[in-house]
């Protein structure tokens, strides 16, 4: 009997759990992990726009110093 009844849980456990059976604590973490995906897809586009307004400035700055003319360092520090 007991043998039989291990047997049971052991197939139960072989077969993936419907949608209908699955756990609480299986839709916690499907929910945290919806969550954390949604922080990290935030995240990424914040980091992307800072990229970008940073490679603006830094494209600004490039063409300001092409049409500034040289500065020299050896006069100014003497």
């Amino acid at each position: 009997m007991i043998i039989l009844s291990v047997l049971g849980k052991e197939e139960a456990l072989a077969r993936p759990p419907s949608a209908s059976t699955s756990c609480g604590s299986c839709r916690q973490l499907q929910q945290e992990l919806q969550e954390v995906r949604q922080q990290l897809q935030q995240e990424r586009q914040q980091l992307q726009q800072q990229l970008q307004q940073q490679s603006q400035e830094i494209a600004r700055f490039r063409r300001r110093a092409s049409v500034s003319p040289p500065v020299d360092l050896r006069r100014r520090s003497r």
